[in-house]
């Protein structure tokens, strides 16, 4: 959800709490990266986060705003946007550049962190962050310039989390989502601090769904910001957990999933459950990645799937896919020849993400 932005046409996103932006040092945040002497931009937004005990000051956004080869990153304080034709012309009330060689990236989240330079820090515009997730069902608050205009605030309720995940095969997470009012572009949002009901930050939006109704957020709370160490450690601790009404990927929500976290990261076993409490999957988790058994269920309860993952290869013993995993009735197939990578790909990402394999 990084925003192309022509020169001096910034698409922006930014936070705001429940109240209407103000303009001043705090209101609004922006991140952009781009090349010096070029016209072209991106752009996304961020917050500044000062752990407690830490004088330090940190920048963080969603990791896939990171500046690519040669580009540079300049903040943007204060900033408002407005459309000019076909530019989108941007104020701020000041400027600073922010070092590329001191931003880190989050291993399996997608969000980044740099030390704000000392001559651009202030008390002014750091954020207070909540000390756990509001309900479900709760109110949630987002601003920012989708489309390039703004600052613009949705006002989006907080639905429950979801297992996504990139490639079927690695990479898995539990994001939040929220549904929000519809919009045809969310892009220029990404890196947007979530906020509740109080002001506190929740989280940080990583994602918009396709349908424009709804963004994807990673946790983000006070216990996730430490003075010593890595200062910014997203996720939801360690432990067993249990969660409820959860989506899979772009497909249905209402699963049971009782997973292992090791500093919000799923690692361990895994096991989902349909809506109705019959076995969807049980899976093993070493640091997001597939890996170990691997069996998924249909609604009927038959194995369509039982494998190993271990050390990149996939080893199969059953692979016997309904016609339709939606059909409890539907009949089974045994492959004449080895099912192929592509193939179990195809059900992980059917039966886990609720789409077909690209």
């Amino acid at each position: 959800m990084r925003l192309p932005i022509t020169q001096y046409a910034l698409a922006l996103a930014v936070l705001l709490s429940a109240a209407s932006a103000q303009a001043g040092e705090g209101a609004a945040l922006l991140w952009r990266a781009h090349t010096p002497g070029l016209p072209r931009a991106t752009a996304c937004t961020a917050t500044l986060a000062r752990p407690p005990g830490s004088e330090e000051t940190y920048v963080i956004t969603a990791r896939h705003c990171a500046p690519e080869a040669g580009e540079a990153v300049e903040l943007v304080f204060g900033a408002t946007a407005r459309r000019l034709g076909e530019d989108t012309v941007i104020n701020g009330v000041r400027r600073s550049g922010l070092a590329n060689k001191g931003m880190t990236e989050a291993g399996r989240f997608d969000l980044l962190w740099a030390p704000l330079p000392a001559a651009a820090q202030s008390a002014d515009g750091v954020r207070r962050f909540a000390s756990r997730l509001p309900a479900p069902g709760s109110r949630l608050h987002v601003a920012g310039f989708p489309g390039g205009v703004g600052p613009l605030e949705s006002v989006c309720t907080l639905v429950g989390p979801a297992l996504r995940a990139d490639n079927p095969m690695e990479g898995f997470r539990l994001d939040q989502e929220m549904t929000c009012p519809a919009r045809e572009n969310w892009r220029g949002i990404s890196g947007a601090p979530v906020v509740d009901e109080r002001g506190d930050v929740v989280g940080i939006v990583l994602a918009a769904a396709m349908s424009g109704t709804a963004l994807y957020f990673q946790p983000l709370l006070a216990g996730n910001l430490h003075a010593s160490g890595d200062p910014v450690q997203p996720g939801d601790g360690s432990g067993a957990r249990v969660y409820e009404n959860v989506r899979l990927g772009a497909g249905a929500r209402g699963y049971h999933l009782e997973v292992t976290l090791e500093d919000g990261v799923l690692n361990g076993a895994a096991r989902l459950y349909g809506s109705t409490g019959a076995p969807h999957a049980a899976l093993t988790f070493d640091h997001a990645d597939l890996q170990g058994p691997v069996m998924l269920f249909d609604r009927s309860g038959a194995v369509m799937l039982d494998a190993t993952v271990a050390a990149g290869r996939l080893t199969v013993r059953l692979f016997s896919p309904s016609a339709d995993p939606g059909d409890p009735a539907a009949g089974r197939r045994l492959p004449a020849t080895p099912p192929s990578r592509s193939a179990i790909n195809q059900l992980i990402n059917r039966t886990l993400m609720g789409r077909p394999a690209n």
